[in-house]
């Protein structure tokens, strides 16, 4: 086997510095968001529609890691989730057990308080489409939003008011 130089195209988005500091620097008392960092990949199906099959979530604060998941569509074959459960059972990363669950799960369990409650930053290496797999259903945008995707990744979050 042999290594072979490739030429690859990498597009990326940087904040200024000075930018960063002033509208995204924690106070003191505060956990920094770059103390939690989650990072997600999917895997899908090899057809036209790329459903979500299973994908990985890894929730790692402080440097260390603190969760690794394995979430899954319903959609799987028994044979599929039960090779999924054994990897997960046979292969702990970084010596914690990986969880597997159901995707619909995954999202209110884990995605939510931990990407958006507790502001982890999110990483992937195509994070768009990563995120879309996660979507229960989508439509266009309205208004000033008609033109772009509007994508819901869940399928009811309600959030209660103590007022009446």
């Amino acid at each position: 086997m042999s290594i072979e130089a490739t030429e690859i195209a990498l597009r990326a988005y940087v904040v200024p510095k000075d930018s960063w500091e002033s509208r995204y620097k924690p106070k003191q008392q505060e956990v920094s968001y770059l103390d939690i960092v989650a990072v997600i990949d999917t895997e899908t199906t090899a057809d036209q529609y790329q459903n979500l099959k299973f994908g990985s979530l890894g929730i790692w604060i402080s440097g260390r890691l603190h969760r690794f998941i394995l979430f899954h569509s319903d959609k799987l074959t028994g044979k599929e989730l039960s090779v999924l459960r054994d990897y997960a059972r046979k292969h702990p990363v970084e010596d914690v057990k990986i969880e597997v669950t159901l995707v619909s799960r995954f999202i209110d369990d884990v995605f939510y308080p931990w990407v958006y409650d507790a502001h982890a930053l999110l990483i992937g290496f195509n994070l768009p489409f990563d995120i879309s797999r996660l979507a229960v259903r989508h439509g266009l945008g309205r208004k000033k939003m008609e033109r772009r995707l509007h994508i819901h990744s869940i399928k009811e979050r309600v959030q209660t008011s103590d007022t009446c």
